[in-house]
């Protein structure tokens, strides 16, 4: 009898020390993890987008460190685009069709037109020259993408889904295009990485040729970005492309970043190649191959200016038809090192066809490589 009610007050006691510490491991179990700690220490730039610890929303990291909270792909079907260059990824990714509200500079654009004749029906965000939060609100969009800081706080405090996605460099533009992918869903994910391994190949095309060019040999460019006198030096991504291709920027001894020069510092640089990027209807290119001072630069007394090609966007911008620049540099620059290695008209219609599902003809190839169409900025 005894040994029954030793055994019976044994069990009870074990039952209560369970139902104290036992219970312990599956509450800490079923806390909530905090939307900054389901990255971890070690951030893969090019996986940024988790599932929260209760499965009802995700969690993304964009450009600017940003931690912002996510519908999951089948629930954003409605986006808004109002930085220029990522209205042209959505086309890259394969999800125009989601886009409600967009830029003026996009919708006139003449090549996004071709791509995407549905942009000139599409809202224009700051047809006013600023928004109109309201109107923006009844679109009812379910993510706005930006690339500015001021941008993303402003649409982020009117209560809109808000991610930042702008980029410096070629690493950062695969990052930024994989991130907006996986937002969007697998299948614009993996065209975000099959864009990556594209760059990753034409720096590799270019580079492997580039290293052969001797010293002596390399020529120094100037770069004309959206004005007469404005350029680019170090620090950017006209160096980046320039020096890739085995050239030399002509700025970038005497200026970090851009901004208006004068004629003398050009002259003063001699370049031997100029590149000439318009975002206005002026004729830059008409001037300086027919104006007197320019004359006596060696790049226009030899005919070396070049108009820099303007797809969807801008090749010479923090945008993805830039990947075509890093082929279309080198090939002005050095055509005798780099005949065979590429064809441009090739590679354009190629790029065109497999990431904006649109059949170049050979005229418009043409074209689009001689520079011709509306520039924006």
């Amino acid at each position: 009898m005894k040994i029954k009610l030793r055994i019976i007050i044994f069990t009870l006691a074990m039952l209560a020390v369970l139902a104290v510490f036992g219970s312990a491991p599956a509450s800490s179990a079923a806390s909530p993890i905090a939307d900054e700690d389901l990255f971890g220490d070690n951030i893969d730039p090019m996986d940024r987008v988790r599932v929260s610890s209760d499965g009802t929303y995700r969690v993304g990291i964009d450009y600017r460190g940003n931690l912002v909270r996510l519908p999951f792909p089948e629930d954003i079907n409605r986006v808004i685009v109002v930085d220029n260059s990522s209205n042209q990824t959505m086309v890259m990714l394969g999800a125009k069709d989601k886009i409600v509200g967009t830029t003026v500079n996009v919708s006139m654009a003449e090549w996004h037109r071709k791509v995407h004749p549905e942009i000139t029906n599409i809202y224009v965000t700051n047809a006013e020259g600023s928004y109109n939060i309201e109107e923006m609100m009844n679109l009812e969009p379910d993510l706005i993408i930006t690339s500015g800081r001021d941008e993303w706080q402003l649409l982020t405090n009117a209560g809109f889904t808000v991610i930042d996605a702008g980029n410096d460099n070629y690493d950062e533009m695969k990052q930024t295009s994989k991130f907006i992918g996986d937002v969007l869903g697998p299948a614009h994910s993996a065209k975000a990485l099959e864009f990556a391994e594209y760059v990753d190949l034409n720096i590799r095309r270019v580079s492997e040729i580039a290293q052969t060019i001797p010293e002596d040999e390399k020529v120094k460019v100037f770069h004309i970005r959206g004005n007469l006198i404005r350029t680019m030096g170090a620090n950017t991504l006209a160096e980046t492309w320039i020096t890739l291709g085995g050239a030399i920027n002509a700025m970038s001894e005497s200026l970090s970043g851009s901004r208006d020069v004068t004629i003398e510092e050009v002259i003063a640089v001699d370049p031997d190649v100029i590149t000439v990027s318009n975002v206005t209807t002026d004729d830059i290119y008409g001037f300086v191959t027919s104006d007197p001072q320019w004359a006596t630069i060696k790049a226009v007394r030899e005919g070396r200016v070049y108009k820099n090609p303007v797809g969807v966007y801008n090749w010479d911008r923090h945008a993805c038809e830039s990947v075509l620049q890093i082929l279309w540099i080198p090939s002005v620059c050095y055509p005798e090192y780099f005949q065979g290695a590429f064809d441009m008209e090739e590679e354009v219609r190629w790029f065109y066809r497999n990431f904006y599902d649109y059949n170049l003809s050979d005229t418009e190839a043409k074209e689009l490589l001689a520079g011709e169409g509306t520039p924006r900025a």
